[in-house]
């Protein structure tokens, strides 16, 4: 019963978060396929780039679940507040690098003419949503170190519905919102996903608090267990990368 009621909520929180790029997909279709194949390349882009950074969830899990059995909360909270600082360096650095270099990622992905800019369009404004993604991989980190599966059950079911229902207003167009396309679809992720992160972000302070000691020390465990994941995970995005642009040839 008690693995059930740890993994259970972790399990559909899991299927919950990789929904978006669906939703999207789902509205975007009925534009045509050629904004349909510019979503493709931004999400594979997207997603392989947020995914490299899972090692902070993996990282942040793993040492706040060992202070914990310790009974040691200071040291969870140390370790949780570089976590949570070093996500949001990670998110700003992808809003300046990714936008830079979206063109040509779109290029190499196998995009050209109005499909590159339509993707390099979706790119830049889901970057903007960066931070906020990866606070919420810190952050469901830390809660599940807690035992908190719920939390991020509720984000990741709030942050899919909101998407889903901000898709149906601003990529088709409702009322006097008018129809955005695939810059709509790109931006209503954006805002679900900063939402969600901001939620996250509070979850992890009430229930842990914040340390204003951050040291070195911390960040650098971090890296020492989330590395290996990081360079595993690199390595697949680079072949499922390789896969993509194959595929367009």
């Amino acid at each position: 019963r008690t693995l059930l009621a740890l993994a259970v909520p972790v399990f559909f929180s899991m299927i919950a978060e990789p929904l978006t790029g669906l939703v999207d997909t789902a509205f975007v279709a009925r534009l045509g396929a050629e904004p349909l194949a510019a979503l493709g390349v931004g999400t594979a882009a997207l997603s392989s780039l947020f995914w490299i950074f899972y090692f902070l969830s993996v990282g942040t899990q793993t040492n706040v679940a060992q202070a914990m059995g310790r009974q040691d909360e200071a040291q969870a909270i140390r370790t949780t507040s570089p976590a949570l600082v070093i996500s949001l360096l990670g998110g700003v650095l992808l809003i300046i690098a990714g936008g830079l270099l979206a063109p040509w990622i779109a290029a190499q992905l196998g995009a050209e003419g109005i499909m590159q800019g339509q993707a390099t369009q979706y790119m830049r404004i889901r970057l903007f949503g960066a931070p906020a993604m990866l606070v919420m991989f810190t952050a469901f980190g830390a809660l599940r170190g807690i035992q908190d599966m719920r939390s991020p059950l509720w984000i990741a079911l709030f942050v899919n519905g909101l998407n889903a229902l901000l898709d149906a207003m601003v990529i088709l167009g409702f009322g006097p919102i008018p129809a955005l396309g695939i810059a709509g679809a790109a931006a209503a992720s954006t805002v679900a996903q900063t939402l969600g992160g901001i939620w996250a972000g509070v979850a992890v302070l009430r229930k842990l608090g914040w340390s204003s000691d951050l040291q070195i020390g911390e960040a650098r465990q971090l890296f020492k267990i989330g590395g290996d994941l990081f360079l595993r995970t690199g390595l697949i995005t680079l072949f499922l990368l390789l896969a993509t642009r194959v595929a367009t040839e």
